[in-house]
């Protein structure tokens, strides 16, 4: 549970410094990725994280599979993307976003799993 603690911490930072400093980045396809995808990248690293937190808390198995963590953000990223602009005036629908949200699971998963060789 540390290690998905410490990936919200950097994530939460990285997500402060983006929103602070993007619209200063001109450099074309970093900037454009900095404001637009960025974020949900971040999401799609956050949320698995998340889960597995409240999965450990409740002393249930934390999802590590490349497959479903992949499965998992691309059905929340649908939903974020093409059903909450719906319901949100100021949502909009992105692919791009949705196929951030899955990489940032993958990220998430290579990550955890990563630590877990190195520890």
């Amino acid at each position: 549970m540390k290690k998905d603690i410490k990936i919200i911490a950097v994530a939460f930072i990285i997500y402060i410094v983006n929103r602070l400093c993007k619209g200063y980045i001109n450099i074309p396809v970093i900037g454009y990725f900095c404001k637009c995808h960025l974020n949900d990248y971040l999401g799609g690293v956050i949320f698995p994280s998340y889960v597995n937190i409240l999965l450990i808390r409740t002393h249930r198995n934390p999802i590590t599979n490349y497959l479903f963590i992949g499965i998992m953000m691309l059905c929340c990223g649908i939903i974020w993307e093409y059903i909450f602009p719906y319901l949100f005036d100021y949502s909009t629908s992105d692919i791009l976003d949705v196929i951030s949200y899955v990489l940032g699971g993958i990220t998430y998963c290579f990550l955890i799993r990563k630590s877990k060789k190195t520890s």
